[in-house]
């Protein structure tokens, strides 16, 4: 798993702001029109929110590095090699405002806060992670959102939402 973290000025508290934030980081920094294969932000009680990237410009390359970002600055923590034995290369990734959206991520967090708060009447619960990660097999109807949910008491609960935002399992 690759690494980026804030933990100074540039703390991610999830919020549209904050998810508009990365998005635009994302954006900045791989251009937009990069291919990622994995996308996730967890949250660590002690260094705050942590986003992980694999990520290319160039698909067709078959290579894809991993980033890490910490007190603003960038670094490249590993390198990717791909290998495509059926269909297009970028069956096997999405990219940010088409298969997945910002926008829809920060809805489903906040819809699935809201479900823990009424049906485990938990006052305080807060996103422990959200990960996108790209099909093995191309089919990307198997794609979606995982967002991980934590109780003040510590339970966690996880929702996994297709990318059209609909529910599909929940497990605790």
């Amino acid at each position: 798993m690759f690494t980026l973290q804030s933990c100074k000025q540039d703390n991610y508290i999830i919020s549209v702001t904050d998810f508009n934030k990365i998005e635009r980081d994302l954006t900045e920094k791989f251009g937009l029109y990069s291919y990622y294969t994995d996308l996730s932000i967890v949250y660590n009680e002690n260094i705050g929110h942590v986003i992980n990237v694999v990520v290319t410009d160039k698909p067709e390359s078959l290579q894809m590095k991993g980033w890490v970002k910490t007190d603003d600055d960038w670094k490249n923590v590993s390198e990717v090699s791909l290998e495509l034995k059926k269909g297009r290369i970028e069956d096997y990734m999405f990219t940010l405002n088409e298969e997945v959206s910002m926008d829809m991520i920060e809805n489903l967090v906040n819809t699935s806060i809201k479900e823990i708060r009424e049906k485990e009447k938990a006052e305080t619960p807060v996103l422990g992670s959200v990960s996108v990660t790209s099909p093995n097999d191309g089919d990307k109807s198997k794609m979606g959102y995982t967002i991980e949910i934590k109780s003040e008491i510590g339970k966690t609960f996880d929702f996994f939402y297709n990318l059209e935002g609909d529910l599909v399992e929940q497990w605790n």
